[in-house]
């Protein structure tokens, strides 16, 4: 799996801002997260084992939906920044990427 996809995989299964999950993918890198999620056994293997990211894809096509993530184009390298600040109710982190609709660039 690529980086692209495993950060679209890990935004449609873990919870935006979760702060242990967000902190392992700057650490380890999204690929390495996600393989270990889909290992753990527990609730997140379970909802990740039934994700089919090429229905994620066509339906986004479909919406006209993008997903970008660090590095792209038009990332906003600004966010990298999220994850020093203290968490609010026990949400913190760069988000694994941004799904954006429309013609606009940010």
């Amino acid at each position: 799996m690529d980086e692209h996809s495993a950060r679209m995989a890990l935004s449609c299964v873990v919870e935006p801002a979760n702060v242990e999950i967000a902190q392992a993918v700057v650490d380890l890198g999204p690929v390495v997260v996600w393989e270990a999620l889909l290992a753990s056994g527990g609730a997140l293997a379970r909802k990740a084992a039934v994700l089919d990211l090429d229905k994620v894809r066509e339906a986004a096509k479909r919406a006209g939906i993008r997903f970008v993530i660090p590095g792209c184009g038009e990332w906003v390298d600004a966010l990298a920044d999220l994850h020093r600040g203290e968490p609010v109710n026990q949400l913190s982190g760069v988000p694994f990427g941004l799904w954006l609709r429309g013609a606009g660039h940010l």
